[in-house]
């Protein structure tokens, strides 16, 4: 039932394609109000992928088209223009998701949710631009949080993998 319901979920706001988290609050009104006891909800949220296309008010820059990994490739340098439209729209996604993932946290009563990024990204760091190069500091270190009534109170401030997400979500799960 949990797996369908996540299919039903995704397919019914499939057509959004806007950079915003609109379709799970559309899509949560429906799915939350009635959840089953074993409802598992995995999300990879966007905004802050390229093309780095924050919602209005967010970014002043138009996004550029150009991929962060084929700013690296090429001989010519990065133009300051280039960096701004990378970073600034980058910076104003992340703002975007800072204020608007907390409303979407509100609305459930979640035993255990896990908030965490896959990788950091380049900005030049080291001569790259993206997320494909190794395991540099900027890219491994990355925001991680854990909340609800099923998870400890405290902080862990040693090194974590998003291996132990994992095995955390398993053991939760009595797996």
């Amino acid at each position: 039932r949990t797996l369908r319901t996540g299919v039903e979920f995704l397919r019914s706001n499939v057509a959004d394609e806007s950079n915003t988290l609109d379709w799970a609050h559309d899509g949560a009104d429906e799915h939350l109000e009635n959840p089953p006891d074993d409802f598992f909800f995995f999300a990879n949220l966007m905004p802050a992928h390229f093309p780095y296309e924050p919602p209005e008010g967010y970014a002043d820059e138009e996004p550029l088209d150009t991929r962060p990994f084929h700013l690296t490739l090429r001989d010519e340098p990065v133009t300051d223009e280039e960096h701004a439209r990378h970073w600034e729209n980058y910076e104003g996604a992340a703002r975007y998701l800072n204020d608007e993932l907390p409303k979407l946290i509100d609305r459930v009563d979640w035993d255990a949710l896990f908030v965490i990024s896959d990788h950091g990204e380049m900005f030049g760091e080291h001569g790259f631009r993206g997320h494909e190069y190794g395991i540099w500091p900027e890219l491994v270190h990355v925001p991680a949080v854990a909340l609800g009534s099923a998870v400890p109170d405290g902080d862990i401030d040693g090194v974590t993998s998003i291996l132990d997400v994992h095995e955390t979500i398993l053991d939760l799960a009595g797996i």
